[in-house]
């Protein structure tokens, strides 16, 4: 998002952004909308059914994330090459994430999510990029997170994607 709000500073047409299964940290600024969002969708889900996920949330938040990196890529060991530092690197880049301070991008964005993510967000279909974009399109991919890039998944995420180009070229034509 950061390279397409600058080249849109910069004058430039960005015809398309797509987000594939990410989400952000709230600005500092906006904090207050997100918590008055969390509170709204508590309301719209029940207070036992946010409690629950909020239990496995704080769960999930106290393991040892760099321990958990090894998982992400499917238990493939290496002590050595590219993948030997992986956990280092998962763990500069978790830093990164909280650390950076996203702006506002002025345009829509279209969203790609896996359909199992929704009891991670509260079940915020935009994943936070409401706080930080005009408008979103979401697209629902079947499976989770790491199922995504695999079939049968992968096929639904190519043609929403194939979709979505061919939309925001024909906009651009009209």
């Amino acid at each position: 998002m950061e390279m397409a709000r600058q080249l849109t500073d910069q004058g430039c047409e960005v015809k398309m952004l797509a987000l594939i299964d990410c989400w952000v940290y709230p600005p500092c600024e906006r904090k207050m909308a997100f918590y008055r969002r969390r509170l709204q969708l508590m309301r719209v889900i029940g207070a036992r059914t946010w409690l629950q996920i909020l239990v496995e949330r704080i769960k999930t938040f106290l393991q040892n994330d760099s321990a958990n990196a090894v998982k992400m890529l499917d238990g493939v060991q290496a002590k050595e090459g590219v993948l030997a530092n992986r956990e280092e690197v998962y763990r500069r880049n978790r830093e990164a994430a909280l650390k950076y301070k996203p702006r506002c991008y002025p345009e829509r964005v279209v969203l790609f999510r896996s359909d199992d993510l929704a009891k991670w967000f509260l079940p915020d279909m935009t994943m936070e990029w409401a706080v930080l974009t005009k408008d979103q399109d979401i697209y629902l991919v079947p499976g989770g997170h790491r199922d995504m890039l695999r079939e049968p998944s992968v096929k639904v995420l190519a043609d929403r994607l194939s979709f979505s180009i061919k939309n925001a070229l024909e906009k651009v034509d009209s």
